[in-house]
């Protein structure tokens, strides 16, 4: 199954909360759901529900239900008027661009682009900031999200993970050299649990926050790092000494530090699947794709950890620890024959399965609830 699967598969970008009972595509809000991308599902579903409601009334009086039969007849003359309207969209929009291609939108004042609108579009502009809910502020804010720098199909190719001024992706973090000429003995292992709880605290961040990256946004340091205390407190804890044993022990422990409304089998399925792709090693390289060092196999899991390790920049105590911990971690990687990970992978990609299979039983419960009670 693809990692749409795990998301809204209309934005992609936002965690899926809920399931379309008619095609089963997961989506993350009502405005993914009337998308036109899945208008073929809502508008029957809305069209198919009055009908049904207005089949089964015995008790409406001959009033409601000659009411409920106007509805569903607006409803398909709404529908008709929709086409007409879509194509005047379009060439509206058509006209639009050729407006906006005549100034310099990046550098241009916003007096200049509010005088390139016409009245029209300036009421719907000031309609969508008077009402968060509606349709097209939704659909602007939903324009603001991004997508995380380790998703989409090559965003983790050699080649794509070899540009160096990619201003999306994370930097590299450098090592201390004292640290990097430490030996690392069989008593001081890669603890690799609470390496994968605080990747999974970290995707949850960037998901949740909206981010490409943490290095990419600076003006959500603040959030970030909260985010990654209150999901992995050990990591900036100075005197932790936790040493986790298990994926078990990982998930249990993460999902109690969660709001109670958020845990789900759902959004684990997307944090294993998020996970497993920083930690899967990069297929080996026989020569360097640029005119730099090889690629290192373990590099996804060094920008994540590098991208962590920005937000904790700063000279207080605590984050100087923790950004030091960081280069710890990342260390101990460098180090880690490729295997590791590999078991690591195989491990995660179970519990996705896992959580992906609860899921889909719930779904199955859930409608066939849905269809004894309309029976």
């Amino acid at each position: 199954m693809s990692n749409e699967a795990q998301h809204c598969v209309f934005c992609r970008r936002q965690f899926s909360q809920y399931t379309c009972p008619k095609c089963n595509a997961p989506y993350c809000s009502l405005l993914c759901f009337k998308s036109n991308e899945h208008s073929s599902c809502s508008e029957s579903f809305y069209k198919n529900e009055l009908a049904s409601d207005i089949k089964s009334s015995a008790h409406a009086n001959h009033e409601e239900r000659l009411r409920m039969l106007e509805i569903l007849r607006r409803f398909e003359d709404d529908n008709a008027n929709q086409d007409l309207e879509d194509n005047s969209d379009n060439d509206s929009e058509d006209d639009l661009e050729a407006r906006l291609a005549k100034l310099d939108i990046e550098n241009a004042p916003s007096e200049a682009l509010w005088e390139l609108l016409t009245p029209e579009e300036r009421a719907r502009f000031l309609k969508a900031v008077d009402d968060p809910q509606s349709d097209l502020a939704q659909t602007l804010l939903a324009a603001q999200q991004k997508i995380p720098w380790w998703d989409g199909n090559d965003s983790l190719s050699i080649a794509k993970l070899s540009v160096a001024d990619d201003e999306n992706m994370p930097k590299l973090m450098s090592i201390p050299a004292e640290l990097m000429s430490a030996s690392l003995t069989s008593t001081h292992p890669l603890p690799v649990w609470n390496l994968i709880a605080i990747l999974l605290a970290y995707v949850h961040a960037i998901r949740h926050l909206g981010l490409v990256s943490f290095s990419s946004s600076p003006s959500d340091a603040i959030d970030a790092r909260h985010h990654l205390r209150r999901l992995a407190p050990f990591l900036t804890d100075r005197k932790s000494k936790l040493i986790m044993s298990s994926l078990d022990e990982t998930i249990t422990d993460l999902w109690s530090r969660l709001d109670s409304h958020e845990g789900s089998p759902s959004l684990f399925s997307s944090l294993m699947s998020d996970v497993t792709r920083l930690v899967t090693p990069l297929p080996p390289v026989i020569a360097p794709v640029s005119d730099g060092p090889p690629m290192h196999r373990h590099t996804p899991l060094i920008l994540a950890l590098s991208d962590i390790e920005s937000i904790f920049g700063t000279t207080k105590v605590q984050d100087i620890a923790t950004s030091r911990k960081i280069a710890y971690y990342v260390m101990h990687v460098k180090r880690a024959p490729s295997d590791i990970l590999a078991s690591i992978v195989k491990e995660l990609k179970i519990r996705e399965h896992a959580f992906r299979e609860e899921l889909t039983n719930t779904n199955e419960i859930v409608r066939e609830g849905v269809i004894l009670t309309k029976g």
